[in-house]
């Protein structure tokens, strides 16, 4: 796999294998639905989240999932 180094977030993580960042790229709805059914589910007190808070275009853009910004 070759790395990105654009894609290599501040905290270690590497969004070059994030589902909401490749949801996102893809404009795929569908997965990103099925990411948020996903946390909602096992994250409580998330009830509120839509889709639009998950998109994400890498943690190192302006564009940052609600789950990345408190990096």
């Amino acid at each position: 796999m070759k790395i990105n180094q654009e894609l290599i977030a501040p905290c270690g993580l590497y969004c070059g294998v994030c589902g909401v960042y490749y949801a996102t790229r893809d404009n795929n709805q569908k997965f990103l639905e099925k990411l948020l059914n996903m946390y909602k589910t096992n994250i409580p007190g998330i009830e509120h989240l839509t889709t639009g808070d998950l998109l994400c275009d890498g943690c190192l853009s302006g564009r940052v999932s609600l789950f990345c910004r408190a990096c």
